[in-house]
């Protein structure tokens, strides 16, 4: 009898013992859940402020000091001397056929040349920024092995997954239409060249510019800037992802691509991923992805 009530009196501390040990196990799997749950929320910050600034470094070396508005100018008013110089020249021919002729001739051969030397330097702009463009894919490219830890969780150091160089829908190129030659107007009007604002006109980019006659086998086109508007130039920034038009894709799915681009891009698109994974648990694992696109400075206003 003494023995049966010594076991009886004993069970209720039992019991309260193992509600202990599982109150205890049921905290802990609570706070590992929660430090999990802080580390992705973590990781997917780190992420996102690394990808905006992986596109807004890179959209601002595109038109650094306004060289790609600059070049457009160079382009445009290089197309116009080669038309007027041709007007010239087609003139001359017919009024002064023997005393001018020859030196029309020279001048227009002068302006083809320049035109040439324009288009070549416009070529190597271009190649000079994409390669700028995989320099710093290469520098922001993080070692994937790293990590950083957490308790029972470490999560890596974000990648690089995807790299785009673009321009945004409907931007266009930073040149004004030149009213001196409404001849050139007039043809450019017929191709679909020009784009007509609100305040003002100016030429598309991304075109194939052909001059008529025999000039039509030199090269011209205009890159996407954005157009000084009210003497205000459009500021460095993030932009959404869905009006975003790729041209060259410098890195697909984690793997470098090759490729060149014809005009000089506007915009950068980067698509960063990271791993969180359980030290605890190797099925505990979590992937997160964020994508940023930056849109380069617009032109610079014309000075008064």
């Amino acid at each position: 009898m003494r023995q049966n009530a010594t076991s009886s009196n004993r069970r209720p501390g039992g019991n309260m013992l193992f509600m202990c040990v599982a109150v205890a196990a049921l905290m802990l799997v609570i706070v590992g859940l929660a430090f999990w749950l802080y580390l992705i929320f973590f990781s997917h910050q780190l992420m996102q402020d690394s990808s905006e600034e992986v596109a807004l470094t890179a959209a601002q070396r595109l038109n650094q000091d306004d060289q790609s508005g600059k070049i457009n100018e160079l382009v445009a008013h290089s197309r116009e001397l080669v038309f007027l110089s041709r007007q010239q020249y087609n003139r001359t021919s017919e009024e002064y056929k023997a005393g001018f002729e020859p030196l029309a001739a020279q001048l227009l051969e002068e302006s083809r040349r320049g035109a040439m030397a324009v288009s070549e330097e416009r070529k190597n702009f271009v190649d000079t920024r994409v390669a700028d463009m995989r320099q710093l894919l290469s520098e922001k490219t993080f070692a994937e092995n790293c990590q950083f830890s957490l308790f029972d969780a470490s999560s890596e150091i974000p990648h690089i997954i995807d790299f785009q160089l673009g321009t945004l829908d409907r931007m266009e190129s930073n040149v004004a239409i030149l009213p001196g030659v409404p001849e050139l107007v007039a043809n450019d009007e017929n191709q679909h060249l020009i784009k007509h604002g609100k305040i003002m006109d100016y030429y598309r980019a991304g075109l194939a510019m052909p001059l008529p006659g025999p000039d039509a086998d030199l090269d011209f086109q205009l890159s996407p800037v954005s157009i000084a508007v009210n003497k205000t130039t459009a500021p460095l920034r993030l932009v959404s992802a869905e009006h975003f038009r790729p041209t060259l894709t410098l890195r697909n799915n984690g793997t470098d691509r090759k490729g060149q681009c014809q005009f000089c891009p506007s915009c950068v698109q980067v698509k960063m991923s990271v791993k969180m994974r359980s030290r605890v648990s190797n099925r505990l694992e979590a992937e997160s992805a964020s994508v940023s696109t930056g849109c380069t400075i617009g032109s610079s206003p014309e000075p008064e």
